[in-house]
C-alpha cells in the first residue's frame, strides 16, 4: 500500500536544491504515473480473462492492450532517461519499509493510508508499536459518502455521521492518540476530515514516506511572515469566464495580511514580480501567506491557480506550473483562497494541484481549502490561527493545534456556525 504512493512526489522532494532545473518536469513525472496505472489496470483485465477461461479473441485483446501499455510507459521511461542527471540522483529508494514507517512514527501519532482494492476499502493503520489492516466495507459505499462532502450552498454536512463511521469509528483507535496522519485516496481527498475528528489534530500527507521527510525539512529560525493580499484587480484579472470584468476584490484580506504579515504586499503591491523579489531579501520564511483568488482546475492540474495583482508585464494569474519553477523556503504556506487544496487525483500519486506545487518548491507544510471559502469567516480564522501558532514571544502552538482551536473560535460565531465556514481547512505535511 505504501510503496504504491506518491513515489514521484517523494523522488522531486529528495532532490532538495540538487539540480532543479534538470529534473523532468511536472508533466513528465505524471505521465509515468498515468502510463504505471494503465500497465497495472491492463494487467489485472488480462488475468480476470485468464481466470474466467474467456474466449481466445478476448485473451488476444487483453494482452494486446497490455502490451501497448507495456509500450507506452517504455516510451516515457526512455523520455525520463535521457535526463541522466534526474535518472541518477532522483530515484531513491522510498522509505516503503514497515519498519521504516513504524520508527519514524513518534509517541501518540497514527497513520491511517486509505486504499480501495477492487470492491472493497481497507485501511492500512501504522504506530510506532505496530500496524494492522481494518476492512472497512464496500468501496462503493463509501465513495458514495465522499462525493458530497460538504453541501456548501447550505453549509451543512452531508451524512458526516456515516462517514465518520466508516472511516474512523471502524479503526478502534486508542485514546492516546494524539496527531493522526491521514493518507487518503480518490474521494476521500475531499473529505474534510476536521468534520469528523473532534479532540485529535490532524494533518494529510501522500505517503508515510512524503511524511516523514517533509518533518525532516530544516524549519529555520526566522519569525518573518510574507503576506500577500486584496491585490488590485483589474479587466486583466480572469481565470476564465469572467473576460472584461476581472475578479471580485477581497476587501477582507487586507485585514487579515496587516495582522499576520510581519512584511506586507497589498493592493498594487501584490503583484508576482513584487512578490518574489521580496521572497528572495531573506533564505527562509516562517511562513509565506497568500490571501487572494484561488482556481482549481481538475482537467489540467498544473494550470491550477491563484490571482496575484496584474503587473506591467503580466495578468497576475500564478499558476502551480509557475510555483514549481521558484523555490519558496518556508516552514509553512498559507493558501487562504478557494479550494487551494484541490486538482486532479491521479491514482498513483494522489492529489496534484497547488499544494504539491509549494511542497515541490521547498515548503516544509501547505495550509489550503477544500472548497469555497468565505471572505470574513478566512480573515478570523487565519488571525486567529496566527496568534496561536506564531506569537512575538515564540512560544506557539503546533500547526495542527493551532488549526483546531481556530476553527473552534471561528464556529462559535453565530454567524459562521455551519462547517462550511470553518471546516475545509487541511494542513499537508508535519504538525
Amino acid at each position: 500500500i505504501e510503496a504504491q504512493r506518491a513515489r514521484s512526489l517523494f523522488a522531486t522532494l529528495s532532490l532538495g536544491r540538487q539540480a532543479t532545473s534538470e529534473r523532468p518536469p511536472e508533466s513528465l513525472v505524471l505521465a509515468e504515473a498515468r502510463a504505471r496505472g494503465r500497465k497495472q489496470r491492463a494487467v489485472a483485465a488480462l488475468e480476470r480473462v485468464v481466470r474466467a477461461r474467456g474466449r481466445r479473441a478476448d485473451r488476444r485483446a487483453a494482452r494486446a492492450s497490455l502490451a501497448e501499455a507495456d509500450a507506452d510507459l517504455a516510451d516515457v521511461r526512455r523520455r525520463i532517461a535521457r535526463r541522466e542527471s534526474y535518472t541518477r540522483i532522483a530515484r531513491p529508494a522510498p522509505l516503503v519499509s514497515l519498519a521504516d514507517c513504524k520508527a519514524g512514527l513518534r509517541d501518540g501519532d497514527v497513520a491511517v493510508l486509505y486504499v480501495f482494492a477492487g470492491a472493497q476499502a481497507h485501511a492500512l493503520v501504522v504506530s510506532p508499536r505496530g500496524a494492522r489492516v481494518v476492512g472497512l466495507g464496500a468501496a462503493k459505499r463509501i465513495r458514495h459518502l465522499c462525493r458530497p462532502g460538504v453541501d456548501e450552498r447550505l453549509g451543512d454536512p452531508i451524512q458526516a455521521g456515516a462517514l465518520r463511521a466508516k472511516l474512523l469509528d471502524t479503526l478502534a483507535l486508542p485514546r492516546a492518540v494524539r496527531h493522526l496522519v491521514v493518507c487518503p485516496q480518490a474521494e476521500l481527498w475531499a473529505v474534510p476530515f476536521s468534520l469528523l475528528v473532534a479532540r485529535t489534530a490532524v494533518t494529510h500527507a501522500p505517503s508515510i514516506s512524503t511524511y516523514l521527510h517533509l518533518r525532516e525539512r530544516p524549519s529555520g529560525k526566522s519569525q518573518e511572515v510574507l503576506a500577500l493580499g486584496d491585490p488590485a484587480y483589474d479587466a486583466r484579472s480572469e481565470f476564465g469566464g469572467t473576460v472584461g470584468r476581472g475578479l471580485p476584490a477581497l476587501p477582507a484580506s487586507r485585514p487579515e495580511v496587516v495582522a499576520v504579515g510581519t512584511q506586507t504586499l497589498l493592493g498594487g503591491d501584490a503583484t508576482r514580480a513584487s512578490f518574489l523579489a521580496r521572497l528572495a531579501e531573506r533564505p527562509a520564511w516562517r511562513a509565506v501567506h497568500l490571501a487572494c483568488h484561488g482556481r482549481a482546475d481538475d482537467d489540467h492540474p498544473l494550470q491550477s491557480a491563484l490571482a496575484f495583482a496584474p503587473g506591467k508585464d503580466d495578468d497576475g494569474i500564478v499558476t502551480a506550473l509557475d510555483v514549481l519553477g521558484m523555490r519558496i523556503h518556508a516552514d509553512l504556506v498559507v493558501l487562504s483562497g478557494c479550494r487551494t487544496g484541490q486538482g486532479r487525483v491521479y491514482r498513483s500519486e494522489g492529489m496534484v494541484g497547488l499544494a504539491r506545487a509549494f511542497l515541490c518548491a521547498g515548503a516544509r507544510r501547505v495550509l489550503c481549502s477544500l472548497w469555497r471559502v468565505d471572505d470574513e469567516a478566512t480573515s478570523a480564522l487565519m488571525i486567529r490561527f496566527y496568534e496561536l501558532w506564531n506569537p512575538s514571544d515564540g512560544t506557539g502552538r503546533s500547526a495542527t493545534e493551532a488549526l483546531r482551536m481556530a476553527q473552534d473560535h471561528v464556529r462559535r460565531d453565530p454567524r459562521w456556525k455551519a462547517p462550511r465556514y470553518w471546516a475545509g481547512w487541511a494542513l499537508w505535511g508535519p504538525p
